[in-house]
């Protein structure tokens, strides 16, 4: 091991030495605190001006701050729920027992979602209780996270010496298990949940010891194989596919949205506008037009659009500029963690936050199909928010739990 990992912040010692840290804060990184309550304070400003319009139009009778209202409560429940997962120990989810109830549970709760729940904008995926809509696929990402560590560390030494495909035929249950789920979230439809759930773990299994060639190799054919669609999906008029299949036609208009820009390129064309009209500096706090009705989910989906529109491309730049500090982070923490089953969970979180952003920024630019993925902390959505508590209280649990066994390292 080396001394570099066996680093402990001189700060951080003496956190641990105040009682009042000791009793209560247990030694929060605040690295990680600061930047997400910005964001998160930035967010509510930009759910406020994205759903002020949509909040009026729905009822004569509604606020224009409705959504803003509630969006402060998700992020009061998220900050509850980012608390008390910090307060547990990472180790308690490795029990059989509790796995396998986590397990059962969220099987339970996706076909029930997939048979009984009602269709929402042409895809399941909600557990609808009255005027709370729940998004079980949220929560999926932590659980997965988890499982999929727990499951990497216990076969560490198979996966460097034989190989994951060795260790898979070995070891296929929990694999199977996670197969099913992303099969079942596949057939919501949500594309954008079963991307994202596929790049948290691919990133973790890439970094769980496998030799580098095949980081190489999947970077290369990923790489080669998008290429390959956006040229071809330019070259080729396939809009009518949109006779055949609607949801297929709207997957591939990334490509060439104005061939079809009131049908299925419309949200990416009024995306292209909001921030063309937003150029370098934007139109000002409040005055975007692409919310007052032309592009729909504009608190949600789209809201970094209504931002880039609002406050132009230096509003836009310094959100990402701390969006990436954060990220940047806890990959920087994760490589200085010395339990692997806790740097593995550490990895997991900063590929969620990770792809969250580029899957979102991807989807407004046009870099990719739009798959109705949400920008953590900013976009509205209390499954989101909720989801991201939980993340980002793993990692804080995870970095002092890693800082205090340094800590009696040093202290031996």
């Amino acid at each position: 091991m080396s001394k570099k990992n066996l680093h402990v912040d001189k700060k951080r010692e003496k956190q641990w030495e105040n009682p009042f840290f000791k009793n209560f804060s247990k030694g929060l990184n605040f690295n990680l605190i600061v930047p997400s309550l910005l964001l998160l304070a930035i967010g509510l400003v930009a759910v406020a001006s994205a759903s002020n319009y949509k909040a009026l139009v729905e009822s004569q009778y509604a606020s224009s701050i409705t959504y803003l209202v509630r969006q402060i409560i998700f992020a009061l429940f998220g900050g509850l729920m980012c608390l008390f997962v910090y307060r547990i120990r990472p180790e308690i989810f490795r029990r059989n027992q509790l796995k396998n109830f986590l397990i059962v549970g969220m099987s339970v709760v996706l076909v029930v979602v997939f048979f009984l729940m009602p269709t929402i904008n042409g895809a399941k995926g909600w557990i609808v209780l009255g005027p709370i809509s729940i998004q079980p696929v949220e929560f999926l990402k932590p659980l997965m996270i988890l499982l999929w560590a727990d499951y990497l560390d216990r076969h560490q030494q198979e996966v460097v010496n034989e190989g994951m495909g060795s260790t898979l035929k070995k070891n296929f249950k929990l694999p199977l298990v996670l197969l099913a789920w992303l099969a079942i979230v596949f057939l919501f439809p949500d594309t954008g949940g079963v991307l994202l759930l596929s790049l948290i773990l691919i990133g973790m299994t890439l970094a769980s010891g496998i030799p580098l060639i095949f980081t190489k190799r999947f970077l290369g054919w990923g790489t080669g194989v998008y290429l390959f669609s956006v040229v071809f999906l330019k070259l080729f008029n396939l809009s009518f596919l949109s006779k055949v299949s609607y949801k297929l036609a709207r997957l591939i208009s990334f490509a060439n949205p104005f061939r079809d820009a009131k049908g299925t390129g419309l949200q990416l064309v009024n995306s292209y506008y909001a921030l063309a009209m937003g150029g370098l500096l934007g139109q000002g706090p409040g005055n975007s037009i692409q919310k007052t009705g032309y592009l729909p989910e504009a608190h949600t989906d789209f809201i970094m659009a209504i931002v880039g529109e609002e406050y132009g491309f230096i509003g836009m730049f310094l959100i990402l500029l701390a969006y990436f500090y954060l990220i940047f982070y806890i990959f920087y923490r994760a490589k200085r963690i010395i339990n692997n089953y806790h740097q593995l969970i550490m990895i997991g979180i900063g590929f969620y936050f990770l792809s969250q952003i580029l899957v979102n920024l991807g989807g407004i630019t046009g870099l990719i199909p739009i798959t109705g993925v949400t920008f953590p902390f900013i976009s509205y959505g209390g499954s989101s928010i909720l989801t991201t508590g939980i993340m980002l209280g793993l990692a804080l649990a995870i970095d002092d739990r890693n800082q205090r066994a340094l800590y009696l390292q040093n202290e031996k």
